[in-house]
């Protein structure tokens, strides 16, 4: 299996995206459960979730690799 087909079957995994949403909902969790003074434990919060997106953007860029290069070949 090559890279964009196997970036496509993560993104596609049921696990994968209750995984993600897991964690991503336990981060939300830990900015909406903080003291207004705990401005930390929100940053660490939001970099993670940020991270997080960072991921499945990531993913789903290598997924598109193959769209890409053949809507590449058309337009040439």
């Amino acid at each position: 299996m090559d890279k964009p087909a196997c970036a496509q079957h993560l993104l596609n995994d049921d696990f994968f995206k209750d995984f993600m949403s897991e964690m991503r909902e336990t981060e939300l969790l830990r900015i909406t459960n903080s003291l207004p003074d705990e401005i930390d434990i929100r940053e660490e919060a939001y970099q993670r979730i940020k991270t997080f997106d960072t991921i499945v953007a990531r993913l789903e860029g290598i997924a598109a690799t193959t769209q890409i290069k053949k809507s590449a070949w058309r337009i040439l």
